[in-house]
């Protein structure tokens, strides 16, 4: 009761984060400031689209489709135990949405539209990406395209990178953006 509502183009997104996050929404907050603002950006336009036509927050109004939604995206966020873990968290789903627009450009006439991004992944591995986000083991996070409505996050081996790109599968690989927690961590660590 004594917390401010967000304000600004930020305002859907933190509150749909609270909700998401559950007991680490304490955490949402200052790991949002902490998040480069191209990722910053990704997170408050994806998390205001509705997925119903002619529909936008007023708080923050986003017109076009189709509306993006990552399954068990927020047990990703509930794994996390502090502002950084939540960091991390973060710039994955902001990874993961940037991703995805590859495979559904935005655009006008797909407003009423949803495309549902599976990440088992996320939730399988919850504990690995925010703890250090680069304790996967060598494995690669992917995004298949599985359907014109569906597409799935995978960690993959890079045998198994290889394999699929001989095979011509519809894939991207996450890339995480410049001056992310992930890539901070990388150039700390060496890897």
């Amino acid at each position: 009761p004594d917390i401010p509502l967000p304000r600004g183009d930020s305002a859907i997104a933190l509150l749909r984060l609270v909700v998401m996050a559950q007991s680490g929404a304490r955490y949402i907050s200052q790991a949002f400031s902490r998040l480069t603002p191209q990722a910053q950006e990704v997170l408050a336009v994806e998390l205001a689209r509705t997925g119903i036509p002619d529909q936008s927050f007023a708080r923050s109004p986003q017109h076009g489709g189709p509306a993006l939604y990552v399954y068990y995206g927020p047990a990703l966020l509930q794994h996390c135990s502090s502002a950084e873990e939540m960091e991390f968290a973060l710039c994955t789903l902001s990874a993961v949405y940037s991703t995805a627009r590859h495979f559904w450009p935005t655009s006008l006439e797909r407003a009423g539209e949803s495309v549902v991004i599976e990440g088992g992944a996320l939730k399988a591995n919850g504990s690995a990406i925010v703890s250090t986000g680069s304790s996967l083991d060598g494995k690669v996070m992917i995004l298949e395209h599985k359907s014109a409505m569906e597409a799935t996050v995978k960690l993959i081996s890079i045998p198994e990178l290889n394999r699929m790109m001989a095979e011509g599968s519809p894939f991207r690989a996450v890339e995480l953006p410049n001056g992310s927690p992930w890539n901070m961590q990388a150039m700390r660590t060496g890897v």
